[in-house]
């Protein structure tokens, strides 16, 4: 059965990764590009690339930017969603100006409005009282570093004296879980195209030194437009 294919692949994956919740380990810590060949050990990726993006990944790592933004400038959409010590919700930026990296054009009549946005907010009391906040915080400054097509996009964050904020791209599809579950089986094409973006997007976690542990079909969204 292609759902017992593709959780079989999953859990491949789960054992070749180190049982920590999100570790980073600095510029030199992954696979090695200081050989003269073209391409590096990992599989035909160029050292040049794998280059590039470490040390975009560690730069933005190492000196996270700032936002100038507080509660009070986001207009609450709707809920999304709660966790053991935060929930999410749907927020648009209601701040004038619009700052840049929350503009988008509205395709009917080429105005700009504000990203659709999964608001993450974050109890600063209950994370201390769960012991959380080294890896709340290392999840921030991870999210904030990373750049690839099949990793949520990172926009900001901001705190108060309560909580922290992370603005988060707002991704509408679903769960895999779901749709696996509503198909009860994916043909064979399907997985496959499924299963290489997964793969392509902890292959870039690896190559930066990123290790992740709770990796579940739970965790995999989809776009509008799959």
């Amino acid at each position: 059965m292609l759902y017992k294919f593709l959780i079989k692949q999953i859990l491949k994956l789960i054992s070749y990764i180190i049982l920590v919740l999100l570790t980073h380990v600095p510029m030199g810590g992954g696979p090695s590009s200081s050989s003269g060949s073209s391409t590096s050990s990992t599989g035909g990726i160029p050292s040049e690339l794998y280059k590039q993006a470490r040390e975009e990944f560690d730069s933005r790592y190492e000196t996270p930017a700032s936002f100038q933004l507080v509660y009070r400038d986001f207009q609450i959409i709707r809920p999304l969603g709660r966790g053991a010590f935060g929930s999410v919700k749907e927020v648009k930026c209601i701040h004038d100006p619009l700052p840049d990296y929350l503009q988008t054009t509205n395709p009917t009549d080429s105005t700009i409005k504000s990203h659709r946005i999964a608001l993450k907010i974050i109890n600063k009391k209950s994370a201390h009282k769960m012991k959380q906040e080294e890896h709340v915080v290392n999840e921030k400054r991870i999210l904030q570093a990373l750049n690839f097509p099949f990793i949520i996009r990172f926009y900001f964050s901001f705190k108060d004296n309560a909580n922290l904020y992370i603005g988060l791209e707002l991704i509408e599809g679903g769960e895999l879980f779901r749709h696996l579950r509503d198909s009860e089986r994916f043909d064979e094409k399907k997985a496959k195209f499924y299963a290489s973006q997964i793969i392509l997007a902890l292959e870039y976690l690896h190559l930066l030194g990123i290790v992740y542990r709770d990796l579940k079909v739970q965790i995999f969204t989809f776009l509008l437009n799959f």
